[in-house]
Formats: structure tokens, C-alpha cells, sequence
């Protein structure tokens, strides 16, 4: 089955991408996986396609009988110590049939780019949808390459305020934290803060670049959508959307519930509380930290100070 529509879905961490699939995905038309760290991880060694490789030349058809196999076997769960395995990639080994994730492999090209598609062409065919493609936040720094790897792709870009992103992120590191460094750093709170404004400093500083040269250098294809303007007024988002990407708006896409581990998880609907709610619960230094780092930036994307 062949398909020419791709979407990708990029932007900092805790930024709306995770709604942004939810609300796309609820369409009978796409079919977008969900976090998987393909093309890249925060520690690089972890990126699955870079994981895929310690298997050698996959041009060598014992080659990829032994990655097939590995990826079924109970070694792939303990692939790494510093991350477990996502539920996108457990999805794969219970619902797609050993036999044929090899043959479809063997099929390919056996690129990592031919390899990526085999899996978001499984997902979709799956739910029998047209529209292929995946979320995966830091993605944003392979958009280069994922335009190499599929010319015709769109790209959103998930943009939300650094307070707020901060905010979110405290809480969340604070409640649950299973992986290093944020498993220690939960022992001492204020370090805690300290890491994660300055993360959030790099991360929201390094995608604000990044949307400044995609928006010129991609045209089209390339999308920001502001989180705050995503929940304050879905419909004419979401048909926009829709539009841009070439496929009916469909109602139910705006029938969502809260999921993420967030202040108001199992509300129904879109949680319009989210675009101030961070500034009821910020450390003062915290904000007068980013509004001094970025102000001129927050002002260019339309946030206030």
C-alpha cells in the first residue's frame, strides 16, 4: 500500500505535541505513531535507528533475520539502562506478526530511511488510515534529514511559552521521575528547578532558532502552531489542518479528554486553563529568569512579560 501524505510532529518537550497526535489521530484519516526516538535521542547512541545498526549491513538478509529476531526477543526490552522501551515499539511486537515486520523489511530498501517507513506504513495499515507519520518532540533537530528522507512531508511545530513549559515540567519531574538524572535530582528540589529552567532555556531557545530557519527555509511545508492558540480555539486550528494537509475535518477530531500528566488530567475537552495557569505556580525567580533571557523573543511569538 502506497501513501503520499507524511506528517511529523516536532517541538520542545511539554509543548502540545502529545495533543497535537491525539486530536490528528482521532480522524479515520491519519495514523501518526507516537514517541519513538528513530532518528534521535537526547543521549545519540539511543536512537533506535543507530540501535538497529548494531546489527550490521541490514543489505545482508541474515543480517536482518538477526534484528528481527532480537526485536521480538526479551533482549530488545533491556536494549539500554538509561531508557525502557516506549509502548509505540511494544505496540509493534504484540499486534504485528514476527513473519511479517521481516518480510516487509526485506521488502525494502533497507535504508533507515526505508526502515522507518516500513513501520509507519504497519501503523497506519493497521487503523486504515492515509495520512503516515509520528511525534517525537526531539525530532525537531532532525527535520533536515526527515526532509531528505520524504520531500513531500509537513512538518508541525508545536510552540508554547518557556514559563509555562517550565511549570509543567517541574511538576511532572517531581511526581515521577523513573529515569536518570531526574530519579536523583528529586532528592534535592531546588537543584531539580535549577536543571530543568536551564533545559528549558536550551531546548526553547534551540527550537526558537530552528523555527526561524525552517519557516524560510521550508515554506509550506513547515507549520508553528502555538499550543495557546490550539486550545483557545480548536475548530478553526484543527480545520486549517486538516486543510493544509489535504484531508476532510472530521468532527470528532474535537472530542478529546486530558491525558497527559498534567494539573487538570481527565478533564474533558481542551484545557484552556493551560495557557496561564503556570503563572499561579512559577517561582518568581524562575520567570523573571526567562523574561529576561527571552524577553525580546516572547514578545516576537506574541507572549506577554
Amino acid at each position: 500500500m502506497s501513501f503520499d501524505k507524511m506528517v511529523f510532529i516536532v517541538g520542545v518537550s511539554r509543548s502540545g505535541t502529545t495533543l497535537m497526535r491525539r486530536v490528528l489521530n482521532k480522524s479515520t484519516k491519519f495514523a501518526l505513531l507516537d514517541e519513538n526516538n528513530y532518528m534521535g535521542h537526547l543521549w545519540p547512541p539511543l536512537a533506535m535507528r543507530k540501535v538497529f545498526s548494531r546489527f550490521g549491513s541490514l543489505n545482508i538478509d541474515q543480517n536482518v533475520v538477526k534484528l528481527v529476531d532480537w526485536f521480538y526477543s526479551s533482549d530488545f526490552d533491556n536494549y539500554s539502562r538509561l531508557k525502557t522501551v516506549s509502548w509505540q515499539w511494544q505496540w509493534f511486537r504484540d499486534e504485528v506478526p514476527k513473519e511479517q515486520l521481516l518480510e516487509r523489511i526485506l521488502s525494502s530498501d533497507r535504508s533507515e530511511k526505508g526502515i522507518y517507513l516500513v513501520f509507519m506504513e504497519l501503523f497506519c495499515e493497521e487503523r486504515e488510515g492515509e495520512v503516515i507519520g509520528e511525534k517525537t518532540p526531539s525530532h525537531i533537530k532532525y527535520i533536515d534529514t526527515i526532509m531528505q528522507w520524504y520531500p513531500d512531508a509537513k512538518i508541525i511545530h508545536m510552540l508554547r511559552d518557556p514559563r509555562a513549559i517550565y511549570t509543567s515540567e517541574v511538576r511532572r519531574r517531581q511526581e515521577k521521575s523513573p529515569s536518570p538524572p531526574y530519579r536523583q535530582l528529586r532528592k534535592f528540589p531546588l537543584l531539580l528547578k535549577l536543571f530543568l529552567m536551564f533545559q528549558v532555556t536550551w531546548t526553547w531557545g534551540d527550537a526558537l532558532k530552528r523555527y526561524r530557519k525552517y519557516s524560510e527555509k521550508y515554506g509550506s511545508s513547515y507549520r508553528v502552531v502555538q499550543f495557546e492558540s490550539m486550545i483557545a480555539n480548536p475548530e478553526p486550528e484543527v480545520r486549517s489542518i486538516c486543510d493544509w494537509v489535504g484531508v476532510e475535518f472530521q468532527e470528532i477530531m474535537l472530542e478529546q479528554q486530558v491525558m497527559s500528566e498534567g494539573f487538570t488530567q481527565g478533564k474533558k475537552g481542551f484545557d484552556t486553563t493551560a495557557s496561564r495557569r503556570w503563572e499561579k505556580h512559577i517561582d518568581s525567580w524562575a520567570r523573571s529568569w526567562f523574561e529576561s533571557r527571552f524577553r525580546k523573543a516572547l514578545l516576537e511569538v506574541d507572549y506577554e512579560i
